[in-house]
């Protein structure tokens, strides 16, 4: 069989294995006789290789537009600067993490356009690492709610994956209620800092650990009002991740106001197995009929364990950091409801 014939999705494997092997039979036998790469191989040169080798390798072969628009984007001394700048209003929220780390990747993400942003965080978060409220800045520090009645009717529903009879983690995680209800309340901040949504062409969704390798003019095309863009490199489980999204107001209004459908989603999918957070995304989004485009702006969430890292060289997921969250989540059900954690061997 020709290599040519071969699915691409063998080849991805092929590329992304953690075998040196498989990695070298696809590189020396099989990339040279492809004359076309997809825009799915484009990316696992990227997350393998890097941009710089990447762009050497893949200049003399065949992309889509999405992929030559992405391999401009992703290379710092080149980019897009827009013909014409779109007023953005980029809604920040959750723990300030590595935004400090971040902040400048952010920046390039949207430059060449008039951003306003809107940070909302919490009041135990360090003070220092928060942004500086000035003219294009508003910050908003506030005492974390308690969503106990949520958290409760959601183990309910749901129930908890049992690893051992001391590590009992929910299907649907609890720290999903905190981190949406930032992101309603940072989209409320345009509207109370005297802005009307009208104002803007584009809202923005954003992590303060996001880290993108790419920028928004990857996107080509008109903005619609029943669709979001988001990037897929943390999609799962059939569903979307919910690290960034960007989209016209009235659909961002729809997007960020997820938090007030949680006791719905209880009602309608109760006893759902895996109803993980990309799959809550996926049930809102169908329920209100909102649209997904997704592009690859190499967003990455910068873990403190990769701080230091070359952009390009942060892997996009951190099993030491899933591990541990999943131990503070059990820990954290055990103690406020020991009645629910028991329940369940």
């Amino acid at each position: 069989m020709p290599v040519s014939h071969l699915k691409p999705k063998i080849m991805i494997n092929l590329l992304n294995s953690q075998s040196a092997l498989l990695n070298w039979i696809y590189l020396h036998i099989c990339f040279p006789f492809l004359r076309q790469i997809d825009d799915q191989q484009a990316t696992a040169f990227i997350n393998k290789l890097g941009v710089e080798p990447s762009v050497k390798l893949l200049k003399h072969k065949s992309l889509s537009i999405a992929s030559k628009r992405m391999l401009i984007a992703f290379q710092k001394d080149q980019g897009f600067k827009p013909s014409k700048a779109k007023k953005i209003a980029v809604c920040l929220s959750g723990d300030i993490r590595s935004f400090t780390h971040c902040k400048a990747s952010i920046e390039r993400f949207f430059e060449g356009h008039e951003v306003v942003y809107f940070c909302h965080t919490w009041s135990d978060s360090d003070k220092h690492l928060c942004p500086t409220e000035q003219g294009n800045v508003f910050v908003v520090r506030e005492d974390r709610p308690d969503l106990s009645e949520l958290e409760k009717q959601s183990i309910e529903s749901f129930g908890l994956k049992v690893y051992s009879k001391d590590k009992k983690v929910p299907f649907m995680s609890t720290n999903l209620f905190p981190m949406w209800y930032g992101v309603r309340q940072s989209f409320r901040m345009i509207q109370k800092n005297d802005f009307n949504l009208a104002d803007f062409d584009l809202v923005a969704r954003c992590r303060y650990d996001n880290l993108f390798l790419g920028q928004l003019e990857q996107c080509q095309g008109d903005w619609l009002d029943d669709q979001v863009v988001i990037d897929y490199n943390y999609n799962g489980y059939g569903g979307y991740g919910d690290q960034f999204a960007v989209g016209t107001p009235a659909a961002m209004e729809v997007y960020c106001t997820l938090f007030d459908w949680f006791e719905t989603s209880f009602d309608l999918l109760k006893g759902k197995q895996r109803f993980f957070a990309e799959v809550v995304i996926q049930e809102y989004l169908q329920s209100k009929g909102l649209g997904v485009e997704q592009v690859n702006f190499g967003l990455r969430l910068l873990r403190s364990e990769f701080i230091g890292l070359p952009d390009d060289k942060v892997p996009l997921r951190s099993h030491l950091t899933s591990n541990n969250r999943n131990q503070q989540i059990s820990d954290y059900i055990r103690d406020k409801f020991p009645d629910l954690f028991d329940r369940y061997s």
